[in-house]
């Protein structure tokens, strides 16, 4: 009898002990995976500001050139009133232009918590297409927005804003070779959540691969990684939203994006 309840006792033991060692090793992968999520993340998020490099350049030069040719007009024209009135209205609005560029440029790149907040969604938008202008005038893509100004978002600003620069990059990409190539960025509001879709007139995905697209690595481009749209996947996830995909080969593409509607502040 008393070997037995001891044998119990070491059994209970060595299960409480077993059970400590796998709630260690559990809490040990788990903090690996999201520490390699977020190393995944940032390389993305790298790679899209390398792609994006020359129009940001191409952005930024244009107002600094406009600056540089008032300065040096400066000494013949002071005393002409009307260049006066120039210089005063255009120069400040230029680096208004530059300096808002560069926020919104540190701002994407700058590592940081996640903080979830309420953001206007057109806001969001709007300072995402601005990294594009370049690219978009080189490619004569046409832009159209359709979001109600209003409308509010509850999402991290920072993860939201590289999943827009992956989708909206792609779309790019996929219109190459048309002849007349579209983008529509639209959303509407859906009872506690807000429906954002990404349409374009580009080439479409075949069907076999629409069903890889989430999938680490996975690319048909000769130069791709794979990661963009694993890690929008991923941050849409942790920001409590969804993305999903509808595609035809020769009909284009809409990438849907739901992310919870903001609140009350």
């Amino acid at each position: 009898m008393f070997y037995g309840i001891v044998a119990l006792y070491l059994a209970l033991a060595l299960m409480l002990y077993f059970n400590f060692l796998l709630q260690r090793e559990v809490k040990r992968r788990i903090a690996t995976e999201k520490q390699l999520i977020e190393k995944i993340a940032h390389k993305d998020k790298m790679e899209a500001i390398g792609n994006l490099a020359a129009g940001i350049a191409h952005e930024i030069r244009n107002p600094l050139t406009s600056i540089k040719t008032f300065v040096e007009l400066l000494p013949q024209k002071y005393d002409n009133p009307l260049f006066r009135e120039k210089i005063s209205y255009f120069v400040p609005r230029e680096i208004e232009r530059l300096n808002s560029l560069l926020n919104t440029l540190l701002d994407y790149a700058r590592p940081r918590k996640s903080l979830q907040q309420t953001e206007n969604l057109l806001d969001l938008v709007r300072n995402t297409l601005v990294l594009f202008g370049t690219m978009f005038e080189e490619n004569k893509i046409r832009i159209a927005v359709e979001i109600d100004p209003d409308l509010k978002v509850f999402v991290d600003r920072q993860q939201i804003q590289q999943v827009f620069i992956n989708v909206i990059m792609n779309a790019v990409e996929a219109t190459e070779g048309v002849s007349e190539p579209k983008i529509l960025i639209a959303a509407e509001q859906k009872a506690k959540e807000v429906i954002i879709v990404f349409q374009d007139n580009g080439m479409g995905i075949e069907n076999d691969n629409l069903r890889k697209i989430f999938d680490p690595f996975f690319t048909t481009k000769p130069t791709g990684t794979g990661l963009g749209l694993a890690v929008s996947y991923q941050i849409l996830k942790e920001n409590m939203g969804r993305i999903w995909v509808e595609s035809k080969p020769g009909e284009g593409t809409k990438v849907f994006i739901s992310l919870p509607i903001g609140k009350e502040v």
